[in-house]
């Protein structure tokens, strides 16, 4: 009896370390469903919260630095049979829906950037550039012969690039039109990223695309793994998600996963803000919107 009443004893201990270290989720009227405080599921980053309720197969995720919040595009991969249509909401840094943006005949829209107070939107075939102050679209850019765009990025100057995978090309928007700036049927083009260093670095098949201003292109790393999106870790590296593997640190001499997959979840892109040491990651088949702090989990790029 002595040996069952302290394995009854032990396994209530258990039990309650356990009920400590995994408290239910809470779930407010925005829709912020509250993480597990101090988990740390992930090697590299600490999950803060998990935003549901809103979204619709989110796809894409980009910060407004100038007014602290962030919008999210959703795919809505039933439009086609239900008469409905993707869409881009607004939020706060801290995952509160603020609204849906006033978009007519948005289709399938994916990437994000915002620059000089505009929100670019990749959509399909064609480039909606969305006034931030006007609070409406300012131009929608019909690209010729585009068939899924993907990413967009805004360089340093205000060219706009935006990519293809399908057609496998990146085209360059300036000066009110679009054209052709990099094509290649050796590479799918998804994620697309510009840095100071004047080059364009693009996600494709199992490597990252280093492109030169006269589009001229060479492998910068290859990896064991399909990106999508790519972004700046803010110390010369980069931050690479594989919506089938996770999120990675990425530099040319290393590789580090800080996000690993989760059943049933992936992250085709996401946002790094290095200043909050925060990471935001649409996670499409949850429709969800995950906020990691990554600060002392995260190692920088070497």
């Amino acid at each position: 009896m002595k040996y069952v009443f302290n394995a009854i004893i032990l396994l209530a201990v258990i039990i309650v370390i356990r009920m400590a270290a995994c408290q239910d989720t809470k779930t407010t009227e925005s829709g912020v469903e509250t993480a597990k405080t101090g988990e740390t599921d992930f090697k590299g980053a600490r999950l803060l919260k998990t935003c549901k309720n809103y979204f619709s197969l989110p796809q894409s995720v980009v910060l407004d630095e100038k007014n602290d919040i962030i919008y999210i595009s959703n795919l809505v991969r039933d439009s086609a049979d239900s008469g409905t249509s993707g869409y881009v909401c607004r939020a706060g840094l801290s995952g509160e829906i603020i609204d849906t943006l006033n978009i007519p005949e948005l289709s399938s829209p994916k990437g994000l950037a915002v620059g000089n107070g505009v929100l670019f939107i990749a959509d399909k075939d064609c480039l909606v550039e969305y006034g931030i102050q006007e609070d409406s679209v300012v131009k929608k850019y019909q690209i010729p012969g585009a068939a899924a765009l993907y990413d967009v990025v805004i360089s340093g100057e205000g060219t706009v690039y935006v990519s293809d995978s399908e057609e496998n090309c990146i085209y360059k928007v300036s000066g009110g039109g679009a054209e052709v700036f990099f094509s290649s049927q050796d590479y799918v083009l998804t994620g697309v990223l510009t840095f100071d260093d004047g080059f364009l670095y693009a996600a494709s098949d199992n490597k990252i695309l280093k492109i030169s201003e006269k589009a001229n292109a060479e492998v910068f790393k290859k990896l064991k793994f399909t990106p999508s999106g790519i972004k700046s870790d803010g110390k010369g590296g980069f931050l690479v998600a594989s919506p089938s593997d996770g999120i990675f640190a990425v530099s040319k001499d290393s590789l580090e996963m800080i996000v690993k997959k989760r059943q049933n979840i992936y992250c085709a892109d996401f946002e790094y803000v290095d200043q909050q040491k925060t990471l935001f990651a649409p996670t499409g088949k949850d429709n969800s919107l995950e906020i990691y702090e990554v600060g002392q989990y995260f190692k920088p790029a070497k």
